[in-house]
C-alpha cells in the first residue's frame, strides 16, 4: 500500500519533510528516510468529496502499526482546524486499524490552553492523538 490506493499523493523519503502553508509550518523527522505517503487533501478535485478536508495526510507504513497523520495549516481558528481534521478521518474511516494522529499548526494562539486540553480529551475519546502548535511542529517519524 501506498501511493496506489490514494489520490493526489506522492511518495517521499527525505530525512526532513517540510509541509508549508503561509505562517504555519510542519516537519516530519525522518532520520530512516522510510517510506512516507504524502497526500494533498484539500484543494485535491479527485476526490469526490464536498466535506471540509485538512491540508495533509501523511500515510506512514513502516512502523509496527500503520499510521495516518492528519495536518491543518492554519491561521488562527483551531475550531475549525479541528472540524477540518475530523470530518477528513471520517472521510478516511476505512482506515480503521491505522493510528491516527491530527495535528493543528497555527500563525497565532487562537484559544485558551484549558480549552485546547478539552478538545485533546475529546479527540481522544475518538482513538485522534490531537496536538497543536504555533508556527511550527516538528515530529519525529518514530513518535507515531
Amino acid at each position: 500500500m501506498g501511493c496506489s490506493i490514494f489520490k493526489c499523493c506522492k511518495i517521499r523519503t527525505d530525512s526532513k519533510i517540510a509541509l508549508k502553508e503561509k505562517q504555519s509550518s510542519f516537519v516530519l523527522i525522518n532520520q530512516d528516510k522510510k517510506v512516507v505517503s504524502e497526500i494533498a487533501f484539500d484543494g485535491c478535485t479527485e476526490y469526490s468529496y464536498s466535506g471540509k478536508r485538512c491540508d495533509f495526510i501523511l500515510y506512514l507504513k513502516d512502523l509496527a502499526k500503520p499510521s495516518l497523520v492528519f495536518i491543518e495549516l492554519k491561521g488562527n481558528n483551531l475550531l475549525k482546524a479541528i472540524k477540518q481534521i475530523e470530518e477528513s478521518i471520517e472521510y478516511f474511516n476505512s482506515f480503521a486499524s491505522e493510528k491516527k494522529y491530527a495535528y493543528s499548526i497555527t500563525s497565532k494562539s487562537p484559544i485558551s490552553s484549558s480549552d485546547i486540553q478539552n478538545e485533546k480529551m475529546r479527540l481522544r475519546k475518538k482513538n485522534i492523538i490531537f496536538d497543536t502548535k504555533n508556527r511550527l511542529m516538528e515530529k519525529n517519524y518514530n513518535e507515531h
